[in-house]
């Protein structure tokens, strides 16, 4: 039987437990093959679950701060501020992830890259919302992007192992769409899909252009408390 860990552990081992029971009733034994094996320090193959979620906290917690501390900026430093905020806290992610611990190898830029959109997307999201709901921004924020957005990613629980509705949405949200270029740019770069890369564009140009429509018409900036 052939399996493959990096697609989904959880399948997997569903999989290789029912190959288990088969191979104790018929001769010769059951071989299994593990094509995609996880790496010893990813044996679960969660990291880019946990990094994933590390980025959208980054993302979103940073701009609440940044209110709190810089009430004064203007909407071209804020947007500044997030454009460094994102490209470095994805460095440092990528960084952890890639060379120091070893779990996502070989895909350091792309790995720069799709953390960097995720901590993106999360910071415009939620500087859209303080515009609209001040203080009370981080309800839709953590709604959307932890409870719904990482818990339907597919990093803890593979989607077909998901209710159909959490993986069906998971598949439009940005977690889902991070994990899922994450796991292809490690273990399958030449299966990478434009679907996930499609909906985190589409999530920052449409949290950037609410941002610009709020700003515009409701007279108000994100730094504003």
């Amino acid at each position: 039987m052939l399996i493959s860990s990096a697609s989904g552990v959880s399948v997997a081992r569903v999989f290789e437990q029912a190959a288990l029971r088969v191979a104790q009733r018929v001769s010769p034994p059951l071989a299994i093959v593990d094509l995609h094996p996880l790496p010893r320090a990813d044996p679960q193959g969660l990291v880019g679950f946990y990094v994933t979620l590390a980025a959208t906290i980054l993302g979103f917690i940073s701009t609440f701060q940044l209110a709190a501390h810089a009430p004064q900026l203007s909407l071209r430093a804020w947007l500044v501020v997030i454009v460094v905020l994102a490209v470095l806290g994805g460095l440092a992610l990528a960084l952890v992830t890639d060379p120091l611990i070893g779990a996502l190898r070989g895909a350091f830029t792309q790995l720069w890259s799709f953390l960097t959109a995720e901590i993106a997307a999360a910071a415009l999201f939620s500087s859209a919302m303080r515009c609209l709901l001040r203080a009370w921004a981080i309800v839709p924020t953590w709604l959307l992007f932890v409870v719904l957005g990482n818990t339907s990613s597919g990093g803890a629980v593979a989607p077909p192992l998901l209710p159909p509705l959490f993986a069906f949405v998971g598949r439009f949200l940005p977690p889902g769409a991070t994990v899922d270029v994450l796991r292809r740019a490690v273990y399958f770069p030449r299966a990478q899909h434009v679907e996930p890369l499609l909906v985190q564009a589409g999530w920052i140009t449409c949290a950037f252009a609410a941002l610009l429509v709020c700003v515009r018409f409701r007279h108000t900036r994100p730094a504003g408390r």
